[in-house]
């Protein structure tokens, strides 16, 4: 985060980091910071998830206080995404199946299978994963072409 001071006088302050306890943070969860008269200050948070953390969105809170007010909260959420399984072919019990690594989802979530079946993808493929959500809440699955999307799941 950046602050700044658009005042004459120096701005001092404290942020602070709330997580869920599955999320580590580093430097620590708080943070003192001094923005110089004209200036700014910044302070980064670094968090993370164990790799045994269950599929499940994480959110971050960022709030600080400082001479004369507050700041924040700002939210960033991190995801745990499902591990997917991609197969290729006319029948899913006789589809070559491949594992999908890192690669090929986005940022977003999106699963790409021509990247996991390396660009050769066949009239039909199929994917699949399993996880169980910590909590009950709904859920939504989409599937189709990029922006095409033929069928829509929901719990």
């Amino acid at each position: 985060m950046t602050c700044a001071t658009g005042t004459s006088h120096d701005l001092t302050g404290m942020l602070a980091c709330e997580a869920p306890e599955r999320v580590s943070l580093l430097p620590a969860a708080s943070q003192q910071f001094t923005a110089m008269s004209g200036g700014e200050a910044r302070a980064a948070f670094y968090a993370s998830l164990p790799e045994d953390a269950p599929v499940d969105s994480y959110p971050v809170r960022v709030r600080g206080a400082m001479d004369g007010g507050a700041i924040g909260p700002v939210i960033v959420t991190l995801v745990k995404l499902p591990h997917w399984r991609v197969g290729a072919g006319e029948d899913a019990e006789k589809a070559q199946w491949r594992e999908a690594g890192d690669g090929a989802i986005s940022a977003d979530g999106y699963l790409d299978a021509g990247r996991v079946l390396e660009g050769d993808v066949p009239r039909r493929c199929f994917g699949t994963t399993s996880f169980v959500s910590p909590t009950e809440r709904s859920a939504r699955l989409l599937g189709g072409q990029w922006r095409q999307f033929h069928g829509v799941v929901e719990r």
